[in-house]
């Protein structure tokens, strides 16, 4: 460091004058000129021109200021807490500077100490008044002694942390323009070609790491779009669409494709089979058999049946499921030791025949095994699981179908089993641990355990993970060269686990790895004692109605510990219960990569949710419980970290509590320290403080309800009506009563809070979720039935994004549900009765005829003159109204409308109300004019719009052909063309004319982006490249819903000020796989995103 000292042109006196002349005034230090205000110290020193002494004093203010915190910061680093941690202590090598320090601390708060006058090392005293007029001295020494305060390997030496002061030089200008703190991190971080903020992102220590500069920078340009990267995403793809339109009681049960990520390959070119425990399989009371063997060359077969066939030759079905890494599938084998007639079926996988042994392809289900390959062959077919229960499972063949009753073929092949069968014949087995059938086993245990390491570009973003700490969390195999590079435990060659345990089993080291103090670690493991062998593995929590306190691998550290015999523990005792001088931990070889890898997916997890060590082993229990493919594990991959993503998101929008969220997938929390309520205990208590026993039974009949019935009314904020129909959706209508456990009160419990979440009451959002599937209570049931499932999730996502769209255009349930249902009453009102009077009165009014006259002879146009007039619209309207029923309803027309209404009205009742319910077309038609009027009057339709719907759907709604009954699907699309409609630049009747032109065969598609140029107002350039990218050169919007993504494709782009290109990277970044991980992508986003700010 070089110094340019030119601070005479400053004062009009110079330097060595305005020293002397303030030190015969008695000011020795910038102290002394700050103990006066401005207007003393110029009046004392009327010799020194007013303008020295204005900078004199602001200088000496600013030397005070940086002093006084220069000296809070020295306290600091020399506090004893501090100085145990190697990063904050500050260590001075000089003699000189220890001595110094320790004359200050019994005086003032100021340096006159700590630097004297002229010390040993040549530097002049921090506050004097030849300090202030030579800064660019000062700075130099203190900079030279900086360099002595490390060694120079060191990553806290001075030039390693600030490599940018070394080649400074000082000047008037440097020495008094203020840099940020910002633009200092900048220079460090990105020097002159080095790529040191490039390797951040491979970087994983200290914890806080890894650090993605490009993915930062899009998300900043989106933050000051006054937007972000989901936000953004929800836009292009159009997630209000896809969550409106998709049938959230359709989210897949069945257990998916998995899909290995780049970090498993590895494990998946060596060819790794993963086996559940064996099973038997039961239907309707018929255990499975294998039957038919057939021999040929080196190949054994046998077909499955239902229930024991006639055949001598035949065994128990005893199957296992396989999943093969090479395939990343699941598939059905024989047992080991399963055999026909002494020749063992080892080796024999699912694969499909004809029946005719013929060995050709068919719907029958084959036990097949070729050359005693214990691999799948390329012929055996793959099988998805679905849980029905958790002891019960359907079983489905891609490309197949599902397992279920085939023909019979021949006396002594009865009941064979086919895996063509539709969804609705499909077999449910019931899985059976031995050959009596007289124990059951769970699906978890049968399932081999798979981590699902798939990308997830939303999961991601939501818990503000990079790609590579994506990976890291959901890596089921870390390696010792993973903890070691991690842990950054530098050892010699040859690397193995007892160089971690050295390093890693001592509290300091752990500790200064993780940046846990002693307590967080205490709370990670959730230990009670650590000083206490007789507490060893007992954590500090209790069940409730327990006085004991639980195993930490039962609550509290279920994820930590894994399948490890031995939990992660701090103690400070020896194997035989004596206390020792230091506390230690209890890595071994066998558990410190599995140990410790999971130790820092919770520390990293816990610095990115600010959640404690308990939510998120709660929160990770729950959710890899529901996920069947983790078998008996407790794995967190993907669906686990979506679910921890989705919880962060509902509690910023919610307030919704880990033990809330924990209710909704999975159990409701028991567990607390002692004194302390657990979350089930606070929730299901009374005023009085009576809590609900575990194992009490509830009553879901009104008039059998008692005491705990209306505590758990009370905390679910439903009525005791409620809470019946509630019981029905959870365990089915035939249950009178259940067994309060922790699975079961959660079942309930959620049913009743979702809805509270959302603002709604239980009856709201039981009408809510009804409407939404089509009249059914599929939905309800859905949350309610599954002990265990993270589709309830699907749902909350779906009636969010339906709840703000109604929100935004102030509709209600009520109106909504009378707007789509598609279930109508067969009850006549006087209100409807008067309102058929009025419509028949007033046409045959109009048309001037008798009610003995022909009614055939009316004209149609007076039915809708005189319905136009009850409804308050114009007749065209009208008429397009009766037209879109007559359309939609094969059952109407206008003429039977007439006939039934006319001989209603025309013949004498005895009592009318009842005659008209025995006229139920009648009521039905009537109710359907008004929902459709209702519909019609909410969106403001008017003749063309609804020409456009009815007689040309296809220009509306993209892959339509037909007319559209009332569902939310349309009405989101018709209020979507209302609002595009106020931001065109023309008008809305010419605008929609476009649709009729691009259907034509008149228009090509450069007229095409000439017309929607026009109607938008936007750049014929700038809508050509858009639409290429989005639909191809040659074609072009030809209905609204590709229109609407056209616009929104445009208005994005204005937003961030970017082109096709960017937004089509954009929409990249959200590809499940490995292609959101791609670098070069992500860094491409991010320069075309920065080159706009």
């Amino acid at each position: 460091m070089s110094t340019t000292e030119n601070t005479v042109g400053i004062f009009q006196l110079g330097t060595d004058r305005l020293t002397a002349t303030l030190n015969q005034s008695g000011y020795q230090t910038v102290f002394d000129i700050t103990s006066e205000s401005f207007s003393e110290f110029e009046k004392n020193n009327s010799e020194i021109p007013s303008s020295d002494a204005k900078e004199i004093y602001k200088l000496a203010v600013q030397r005070t200021e940086n002093l006084l915190m220069l000296f809070k910061a020295w306290k600091l680093h020399n506090d004893p807490v501090v100085q145990g941690i190697p990063k904050l202590s500050s260590y001075t090598g000089m003699q000189g500077m220890r001595s110094a320090l320790q004359r200050s601390l019994g005086g003032g708060a100021n340096f006159e100490d700590l630097f004297p006058e002229r010390s040993p090392e040549g530097y002049a005293e921090s506050s004097s008044i030849q300090s202030l007029f030579s800064p660019g001295r000062y700075l130099t020494v203190l900079y030279k002694i900086a360099r002595q305060l490390h060694n120079s390997e060191d990553k806290l030496h001075i030039d390693n942390r600030r490599p940018d002061l070394q080649a400074l030089i000082l000047s008037e200008d440097n020495m008094n323009t203020e840099v940020s703190s910002l633009d200092i991190l900048l220079d460090v971080l990105q020097p002159d070609r080095s790529s040191t903020l490039t390797s951040l992102k491979d970087t994983y220590y200290p914890m806080t790491l890894p650090y993605d500069d490009d993915l930062m920078q899009i998300n900043a340009v989106a933050e000051s779009h006054s937007t972000n990267l989901i936000g953004i995403w929800d836009t292009l793809l159009d997630t209000q669409r896809n969550f409106i339109l998709q049938d959230p009681s359709a989210v897949c049960q069945i257990s998916n494709l998995r899909k290995s990520s780049s970090h498993n390959r590895k494990a998946s070119d060596e060819s790794i089979l993963i086996t559940g425990e064996e099973f038997y399989l039961e239907t309707d009371n018929d255990q499975l058999f294998l039957a038919n063997k057939i021999e040929t060359g080196s190949s054994i077969s046998a077909h499955i049946t239902s229930g024991r066939p006639p055949s001598a030759a035949i065994t128990p079905a005893k199957f296992q499921l396989i999943y093969y890494s090479v395939r990343g599938e699941y598939f059905l084998r024989v047992a080991e030791d399963v055999s026909i007639d002494g020749k063992l079926l080892t080796n024999c996988y699912l694969t499909s025949d004809n029946g005719k042994n013929n060995n050709t392809a068919g719907p029958y289900c084959l036990m097949n095994q070729v050359n005693n390959n214990s691999k799948p062959a390329a012929r055996h077919l793959p099988v998805q699981i679905e849980r029905v229960t958790d002891t019960s499972i359907r079983i489905f063949v891609p490309q197949s179908g599902y397992f279920g009753l085939g023909e019979t073929i021949g006396v002594n092949w009865e009941n064979p089993l086919a895996l063509n069968l539709d969804s609705a014949d499909a077999l449910t087995f019931t899985l059976k641990k031995n050959e009596t059938g007289d124990e059951t086993i769970s699906v978890s245990e049968v399932m081999p355990p798979i981590a699902d390491t798939t990308p997830s570009p939303p999961t991601r973003e939501t818990l503000s993970l990079t790609p590579n700490s994506f990976q890291l969390l959901v890596n089921p195999h870390p390696t010792v060269e993973d903890i070691a590079n991690h842990y950054n435990v530098k050892t010699a060659k040859n690397l193995n686990s007892a160089d971690l345990i050295h390093v890693l089993n001592n509290v300091d080291n752990f500790c200064l790895k993780t940046e846990l103090s002693f307590n967080r670690l205490l709370e990670l493991t959730m230990q009670k004692d650590y000083q206490t062998k007789s507490n060893e593995y007992k954590s500090r929590f209790l069940k409730f109605g327990s006085a004991a306190n639980v195993p930490v691998s039962t609550y509290g550290a279920v994820f930590l510990t894994g399948t490890e015999e031995t939990p992660l523990w701090v103690k400070q005792y020896d194997s035989a219960g004596n206390e020792i001088e230091t506390p230690v931990l209890n890595f071994t070889a066998d558990n410190i990569v599995p140990l410790a890898g999971r130790v820092e997916k919770l520390v990293r997890l816990a610095h990115n949710t600010g959640l404690s060590f308990e939510q998120l082993d709660w929160l990770i229990t729950n959710a890899s419980k529901t996920v069947i493919e983790h078998g008996r594990k407790i794995i967190l991959d993907r669906p686990v970290l979506g679910a921890l993503a989705e919880f962060t998101r509902l509690n910023k929008c919610y307030g919704i509590t880990s033990d809330m969220f924990a209710t909704f997938i999975g159990e409701i929390n028991t567990y607390a320290e002692a004194g302390k309520q657990s979350f089930y205990q606070a929730t299901f208590s009374n005023i009085d403080g009576t809590t609900i026993p575990l194992g009490e039974s509830l009553q879901f009949a009104i008039d059998k309800q008692g005491l705990y019935e209306s505590i758990c009314c009370g905390a679910m904020g439903v009525t005791a009506d409620e809470f019946s129909r509630i019981g029905a959706y959870c365990f089915g209508d035939t249950t009178q009563q259940i067994s309060a456990d922790e699975t079961s009160l959660a079942q309930l419990y959620r049913l009743g809070k979702i809805p509270q979440m959302f603002g709604l009451s239980f009856g709201e959002a039981e009408l809510l979720w009804k409407t939404m599937a089509s009249g059914e209570d599929t939905l309800l049931r859905t949350i309610g039935t599954n002990p265990r499932s993270l589709q309830t999730l699907d749902i909350i996502r779906c009636t969010e994004v339906l709840l703000q769209w109604m929100d935004t255009h102030q509709l209600d349930v009520t109106s909504l549900q009378a707007m789509v249902t598609n279930q109508y009453s067969g009850t006549a009102t006087p209100e409807l009765y008067n309102f058929l009077a009025k419509v028949y009165q007033s046409t045959i009014s109009v048309a001037r005829i008798s009610r003995v006259n022909d009614q055939h002879n009316l004209p149609v146009e007076k039915i809708y003159r005189t319905l136009a007039t009850e409804f308050n619209l114009k007749a065209n309207v009208m008429a397009q109204i009766v037209n879109w029923i007559d359309k939609t309803n094969p059952e109407f027309t206008s003429k039977d409308f007439w006939d039934k209404l006319h001989w209603y009205f025309s013949t004498d009742h005895e009592d009318v109300l009842t005659t008209l319910e025995e006229q139920p077309d009648l009521l039905k038609w009537c109710q359907q004019i008004s929902q459709y009027v209702l519909i019609v009057r909410w969106c403001g339709l008017n003749e063309q719009e609804l020409t456009m719907m009815i007689e040309h759907p296809e220009q509306l709604l993209n892959g339509y052909n037909s007319v559209p009954k009332p569902s939310i699907y349309l009405l989101l699309v018709l209020s979507r063309l209302k609002e595009w409609e106020q931001r065109i630049q023309i008008s809305s009747d010419e605008a929609l004319r476009y649709f009729a032109q691009v259907n034509s065969k008149n228009v090509n598609s450069n007229a095409a982006i000439k017309l929607l140029a026009h109607i938008h107002g936007w750049n014929e350039g700038d809508t050509a490249s858009m639409n290429n990218y989005l639909l191809g050169e040659d074609a072009y919007p030809k209905n609204f819903e590709q229109l609407f993504t056209l616009e929104s494709w445009v208005n994005l782009g204005k937003q961030l000020n970017v082109g096709s290109r960017t937004l089509g990277e954009l929409v990249e970044l959200i590809v499940e796989d490995e292609t959101a991980e791609n670098t070069n992508l992500i860094t491409s986003v991010a320069q075309s995103l920065m080159a706009t700010v």
